[in-house]
């Protein structure tokens, strides 16, 4: 059990250290490269509300990639607080979404099909987390910033054959506040 939570707590420490160094970052781009912050400031603009939307859902099911850093990107160079929240819920609905998808996928076509996503350490990982201690993992995993557990343990749902209504709570849940904290975090930061 103390082994846990010291897995809870550095995963979420490393979580906000990786937030934190993305707007560090940001802030220098800013300062030492003004036309390249532009240049990502626009990028950014142009895609807005649905490039926040594809890259979530995208790296939260094919192609795992640190969306994380993506959205607080997208939320520290929001134009306003309409933008804003348009970007938390639709990143909150592509996670939702793309949790719906690993579970279906899992459910469907079993390992087989699971193995080529995440890999067999971080099946096995998330398997014990979801044995011991039930649906709570996607809540607690998928609220941490850049936990790289959240996305197998929602394929650990569908393989266990987890009641749907019950994941979609969890799993909705903890988009939702996985996606508000990390916008907290980017708006408040610097």
């Amino acid at each position: 059990m103390a082994d846990d939570h010291v897995v809870i707590v550095k995963s979420f420490a490393l979580g906000i250290a990786a937030v934190l160094v993305t707007l560090l970052a940001i802030e220098a781009i800013s300062i030492i490269a003004p036309s390249l912050y532009g240049d990502v400031a626009q990028t950014v603009k142009a895609w807005g509300v649905a490039g926040v939307f594809v890259s979530v859902f995208i790296g939260s099911t094919a192609l795992p990639f640190p969306t994380d850093l993506l959205f607080v990107t997208a939320v520290k160079l929001a134009d306003n607080s309409s933008v804003l929240f348009a970007m938390i819920a639709a990143a909150v609905a592509a996670g939702f979404l793309a949790s719906l998808l690993n579970y279906w996928l899992a459910k469907l076509f079993r390992e087989t099909l699971v193995l080529k996503f995440v890999s067999q350490d971080q099946l096995v990982s998330a398997k014990k987390w979801f044995d011991k201690y039930g649906p709570f993992p996607i809540l607690f995993f998928g609220i941490i910033p850049s936990s790289p557990v959240f996305d197998p343990i929602t394929f650990i749902a569908g393989l266990t054959d987890m009641d749907l209504k019950q994941f979609a709570l969890y799993s909705f849940v903890s988009r939702f506040l996985h996606f508000a904290l990390l916008a907290l975090i980017a708006a408040r930061a610097l």
